[in-house]
C-alpha cells in the first residue's frame, strides 16, 4: 500500500540484508574514546565562547530560559539547555562543558557510517567511519567546542538525508519520515543558519522527481505538507517565537553582497587554505599571518597536501559518479541515490561565496563555515574507489541484465544436478579438507570482524593508514601552536578570588574564562584597550555591566602596551592600586606578541576617562 502511495521512481539501490553490523559499535567507540582522550591532553581547556556556553548552561538550571547563544540571534540554546543536565548529573568543569558536543559529533560520524553503507559498498562505509573516528584537527575542534552550534547543525542535516533518501530513492517510507523530516528541519533552523546548505541541496535534488510525477505529486501535497509543518513548528519553535517578536531571522547572518573582485581571491584561499585544512594537510590557524608560518610545522610538505586536494578535486568532479555525472543524470530527470550529497557540495560553495564571510580572510585558514562539506566524506571516498557501487541509470540496465541471467541460471541450475551427482566420487580426505578450508576461513572473517581489506583495496587502505597517522600527529600536537594554547587560568581566578575582587576588566578571551572558572564569583566586563565595550558580541550577558558597576574591588588584566595610560589614570584619580605580573603572553590567546600580562588590582570607583 505505501508503494503505491509514493509518487516517486522504484529504488535502484542494491538492499542489503538486514545483518548485525559490528563494525558500526566499534567505530562509534573510537570516535568517543579519541575525542575524550584529547579533550583531556591536547585539548584540555576551553576558550571564552566555550565558556559563555557553560555560563548559559549555569543560568538555566538557575531558572532563566534562553533562546540563542548569548549576544547572538541565530545559534540556538538546545545545546546550553543539554548542558544543563549533564552539569546536574555531573557537575560543571572543562570536560563536561563539552561532553553534550562531543557526543553530537560521535553521533555525526555513526550517521555517516549509515549512510555509506546504505549507499556504497562495505569498505567506502568502512574508510568513511574510520577516517571520520580519527578526524583531521579541525573536525575534532569544532566538534568537541561547546557552543558552537556548526556539528550540531549538521546533524540535524544529516539526519534529513537519511530520512529522505530512504523515503525517495529506496521506496520504504514510514509513517513518522514526513513529521521527523520536519522537526530535524526545525531542530536545525533554530540550531544554526548553515542548515539552508542541507535543506537547499535536498530540495534541488528532488526537483526532478517531483516534475517527473508532478500530477501524483500535486495530489499527495496536501496530505503530505501538514505532518512537515507540524514537525517543523515542533522543533523551531522557540526560533519561530523570536521571529516574530523581534521581526528579525537569523538566517540573514548568510546574506552578503557577492562582489566579483574578490572572487579569484576568494577561490584561490578556498583550494590553498581551506580544503588543506579540512582534509588534515594543514594546521588551523587563527589571524592571517599565522597560516604560512605553520605551513613548515606541518608534518605533511604542503606541495604534496595540494597535490592530494588537487587528486580528490578531479576525481570528485570527473568520476563516474562525479559532479559532471550527477549532473547529466540531473538534467535527464533520473538523479542518483546520492545526488543530495553531490549537491551539497555544490551549495556550501556558493552559499559561502554568496556569504559576507568571503570577504573575512580568516574564515579559509579556519573553515568553520564550511564543516558541512565533512557530510560529503563518503561521497568523495566512493568518487576516490572506482569499485563502490552506487545506484543510477547504470544499475537499472543491470537489472534487466540480471532478468536475462536468472534464465539462464535456470538452465544451468538443471546442469549443476548432473555435476552434483558426479562430483559424490570425492574422496574423504579432499572432502575434509575442504570442510576444514572454509571452518579457517570463517574463524578469519569472525575475528577480523570485517576490518581488514582483499588484495584489490590495499592502496586504498594505505592511503587510508597514512591519512588516520597524519591525522593523529596533527591532533596530539596541536596544543604546541600558539593560536591553539589556552593557558589554564584556574589559578589566577582563585588569586583574584582570594584577593576579593568581584569584577574583572580586559580582553574577551580573558575575562569570560575566568568568570566560569571561578563559577561567576568574577562578573566579567569585556574592554576593547581601556574602554568598555557595549557590543553585545562582547558584553554578551547584559546584567553583568550593571552588577559590575556596583562591585567593592576590581581586577584589570591588561598588556604592556596600555598599562602605562592605565597607571597614570590611576595616579590622577588619587586611586590606590596594587599591580602584579602573571603568566605570560599566552593568557591572551591571539595576541601572543602583547607581552606578560599586568594585573591591576584595587577598590572603589574605577578610574574616569580622559576628556
Amino acid at each position: 500500500m505505501r508503494a503505491k502511495r509514493s509518487f516517486y521512481r522504484p529504488s535502484t539501490i542494491d538492499h542489503r540484508p538486514s545483518t548485525i553490523d559490528y563494525r558500526l559499535p566499534i567505530i562509534v567507540l573510537l570516535a568517543l574514546a579519541y575525542r575524550l582522550i584529547l579533550l583531556r591532553t591536547a585539548m584540555a581547556t576551553v576558550d571564552s565562547d566555550q565558556a559563555v556556553a557553560g555560563i548559559m548552561a549555569r543560568h538555566i538550571l538557575r531558572g532563566e530560559r534562553p533562546i540563542f547563544f548569548y549576544g547572538q540571534s541565530y545559534n540556538g540554546a538546545l545545546e546550553a539547555y543539554l548542558t544543563a543536565v549533564v552539569f546536574r548529573l555531573l557537575g560543571p568543569d572543562d570536560l563536561t562543558l563539552r561532553l553534550v558536543h562531543t557526543l553530537f559529533s560521535v553521533v555525526l560520524v555513526a550517521q555517516l557510517y549509515g549512510l555509506a553503507r546504505r549507499l556504497y559498498t562495505p569498505w567506502v562505509a568502512l574508510a568513511t567511519g574510520l577516517w571520520l573516528a580519527v578526524p583531521a584537527p579541525m573536525l575534532v575542534w569544532w566538534g568537541t567546542a561547546a557552543g558552537a552550534s556548526y556539528i550540531e547543525a549538521a546533524v540535524w542535516g544529516t539526519g534529513i538525508f537519511l530520512i529522505a533518501i530512504r523515503r525517495w530513492w529506496l521506496e520504504q517510507p514510514r509513517a513518522y519520515d514526513l513529521p521527523a523530516l520536519g522537526l530535524l528541519a526545525g531542530l536545525g533552523v533554530w540550531a544554526h543558519p548553515m542548515i539552508a546548505y542541507y535543506l537547499l541541496a535536498l530540495a534541488v535534488a528532488v526537483l526532478p522527481l517531483a516534475w517527473r510525477r508532478r500530477a501524483r505529486f500535486i495530489r499527495a501535497l496536501p496530505w503530505h505538507v501538514w505532518p512537515v509543518a507540524a514537525g517543523f513548528a515542533l522543533g523551531a519553535a522557540p526560533w519561530l517565537v523570536y521571529t516574530l517578536q523581534h521581526r528579525a531571522s537569523g538566517l540573514a547572518v548568510l546574506a552578503g553582497r557577492p562582489g566579483p573582485y574578490a572572487l579569484p581571491d576568494v577561490l584561490w584561499r578556498l583550494v590553498t587554505q581551506a580544503l588543506p585544512v579540512l582534509v588534515g594537510g594543514a594546521h588551523l590557524s587563527g589571524p592571517a599571518g599565522q597560516f604560512a608560518r605553520y605551513i613548515g610545522a606541518h608534518p605533511v610538505p604542503y606541495a604534496l597536501s595540494l597535490c592530494a586536494i588537487a587528486y580528490l578535486v578531479v576525481v570528485t568532479i570527473l568520476s563516474r559518479r562525479g559532479l559532471v555525472a550527477q549532473a547529466r543524470a540531473w538534467v535527464c530527470g533520473r538523479p542518483f541515490p546520492d545526488a543530495p550529497l553531490a549537491l551539497l557540495v555544490v551549495t556550501v560553495f556558493a552559499l559561502y561565496l554568496g556569504s559576507r564571510y568571503k570577504t573575512l580572510s580568516w574564515t579559509t585558514h579556519d573553515p568553520r563555515y564550511l564543516l558541512p562539506l565533512y557530510t560529503c566524506v563518503p561521497f568523495v571516498i566512493a568518487c576516490a574507489m572506482p569499485k563502490s557501487k552506487v545506484g543510477g541509470r547504470r544499475s537499472e540496465v543491470g537489472s534487466r541484465r540480471s532478468e536475462v541471467g536468472s534464465r539462464r541460471s535456470e538452465v544451468g541450475s538443471r546442469r549443476s544436478e548432473v555435476g552434483s551427482r558426479r562430483s559424490e566420487v570425492v574422496t574423504g580426505s579432499q572432502r575434509g579438507e575442504s570442510e576444514q578450508q572454509k571452518l579457517m576461513q570463517r574463524g578469519w572473517r569472525v575475528k577480523t570482524l570485517g576490518l581488514l581489506p582483499t588484495s584489490d583495496f590495499r592502496l586504498p587502505t594505505a592511503a587510508l593508514a597514512v591519512a588516520l597517522a597524519i591525522n593523529v600527529y596533527g591532533a596530539a600536537h596541536y596544543d604546541e601552536l600558539p593560536s591553539s594554547t589556552f593557558v589554564n587560568v584556574t589559578p589566577l581566578a582563585r588569586t583574584l578570588v582570594a584577593h576579593g575582587d568581584e569584577a574583572v576588566y580586559g580582553d574577551y578571551w580573558v575575562v569570560w574564562r575566568l568568570a566560569f572558572e571561578s563559577k561567576e564569583r568574577l562578573i566579567p566586563v569585556v574592554t576593547l584597550g581601556l574602554t568598555v565595550d557595549h557590543n553585545p558580541r562582547g558584553a554578551r550577558y547584559a546584567p553583568y555591566l550593571a552588577r559590575a558597576a556596583h562591585a567593592r574591588r576590581w581586577a584589570y588584566i591588561l598588556p604592556d602596551r596600555y598599562a602605562g595610560v592605565f597607571v597614570a589614570r590611576l595616579r590622577r584619580d588619587h586611586i590606590p592600586y596594587r599591580r602584579w605580573r602573571w603568566g605570560d603572553s599566552s593568557l591572551f590567546y591571539n595576541h601572543w606578541d602583547w607581552g606578560k600580562p599586568n594585573v591591576f588590582e584595587g577598590a572603589g570607583p574605577l578610574p574616569s576617562r580622559e576628556s
